[in-house]
């Protein structure tokens, strides 16, 4: 150990807040577990914030769309004037952003600590977190690596 040199100790450290990692680290916190979630982005993981969730309001508005032929039919006085999509980027955003904010209330509410940072293994029961200049060493009992997926987009998608 370095002169000087920080550890903390948790009984639990969890490298990736997607649905897996964050809703292990809630689990395991509620059964009484100290409990570090490390996340290097935010919250929520690919699912939330770049998969399943903003497909879902991609999907929404295009069934909507679809539905405006019959509701003329059924007497609605329609115009059609297209598809603002910065109204659906922002809508899509406000969406993520208020499912976000449940799990980070979710986290704090059963005590479980959330860090941003990428997390390196130090030793078989250290790991490092590293946030622009500052690195911190844990020490843990046991560890859940929940790193998940990543995504990739064709080309011409947004």
């Amino acid at each position: 150990m370095v002169v000087g040199e920080m550890i903390e100790e948790r009984d639990l450290v969890i490298i990736g807040g997607g649905p897996g990692g964050y809703t292990a680290a809630i689990r395991a916190a509620q059964l009484g577990q100290k409990v570090t979630l490390i996340e290097k982005d935010v919250l929520g993981g690919v699912c939330l914030n770049k998969g399943c969730i903003p497909s879902k309001v991609w999907a929404y508005a295009a069934r909507k769309k679809s539905e405006i032929p019959h509701m003329e039919s059924l007497g609605f006085d329609l115009v059609e004037s297209g598809l603002d999509l910065g109204k659906l980027l922002a809508y899509k955003d406000q969406v993520t952003t208020q499912l976000r904010k449940g799990v980070e209330a979710l986290c704090s509410a059963n005590q479980v600590e959330v860090i941003q940072g990428a997390a390196t293994f130090t030793s078989d029961n250290k790991i490092g977190v590293e946030n622009g200049h500052q690195f911190d060493i844990y020490q843990f009992k046991k560890a859940i690596i929940a790193t998940g997926s990543t995504p990739v987009l064709p080309g011409g998608i947004i």
